[in-house]
């Protein structure tokens, strides 16, 4: 049903600053594209490019009000059009193609397709890893999510150390009591929960509640599942 076509662009300064104005989802950059192509092009060249943003833009919010509907089979296939034309126009060393492979990631490990969100995952890890400027933060998700694909494929050991290196980053760049942290100590809990080391088990879920707990009345999901995992632990050992 979605079909993209992005034209016979003439100006390097209008794709690299769509690319920007795409993933930042922000109306700033957008109507800084704008400005900058009124100098940087011809009158026509202007209006080819404020075409293809236009519609890039409203390509890219229907991905995403997909996704939030849980639609994934259409954010996917709208991802799987756009994710070309990212890898053409992503400025070397940038941020851009690894969130786009993140994104990509996303859909298709919530559609059951691990096999794919394994291979998307580890291109966007090599990626993310060689940046000019370092993102340890999207590092650390793109370690997270490929640790639940393992974990679904029962490939335990990887999964562990990955959740373990993500962790650590976490850890490093948030500090011990945020709630990504803190999330992080239950997915670990939950794994080794699964992977029968239940001492080990204990001790993440015990950090992960110490963490979560004075945030409950901000995130009280977040702590219930950490209950959640905490309840499973103690009725499994009692079996």
């Amino acid at each position: 049903a979605y079909e993209i076509t992005y034209g016979d662009w003439s100006s390097d300064v209008c794709s690299s600053d769509l690319v920007i104005a795409i993933h930042s989802k922000s109306r700033r950059h957008f109507v800084g594209l704008l400005q900058r192509i009124s100098f940087d092009l011809s009158e026509n060249q202007s209006l080819v490019c404020i075409s293809n943003a236009r519609s890039s833009i409203r390509i890219l919010k229907q991905a995403a009000q997909a996704a939030a509907d849980g639609d994934s089979e259409t954010a996917a296939t709208i991802w799987q059009q756009l994710l070309p034309w990212v890898r053409q126009q992503a400025p070397p060393g940038s941020a851009m193609l690894p969130q786009s492979l993140l994104q990509v990631g996303e859909v298709e490990q919530s559609l059951g397709h691990l096999g794919v969100a394994e291979r998307t995952y580890l291109e966007a890890l090599e990626l993310a890893r060689g940046l000019r400027q370092p993102r340890p933060q999207l590092i650390a998700i793109l370690q997270n999510n490929l640790a639940g694909v393992y974990a679904d494929l029962e490939r335990f050991a990887e999964a562990k150390a990955l959740l373990q290196q993500s962790l650590e980053l976490k850890i490093s760049i948030l500090g011990a009591n945020h709630l990504e942290v803190g999330i992080g100590h239950s997915n670990l809990a939950d794994l080794l929960r699964e992977m029968g080391e239940m001492d080990a088990s204990e001790n993440q879920i015990k950090r992960a509640l110490d963490v979560l707990t004075p945030l409950a009345s901000e995130h009280p999901l977040a702590l219930a599942a950490a209950l959640n995992n905490a309840a499973q632990l103690y009725q499994r050992s009692e079996e």
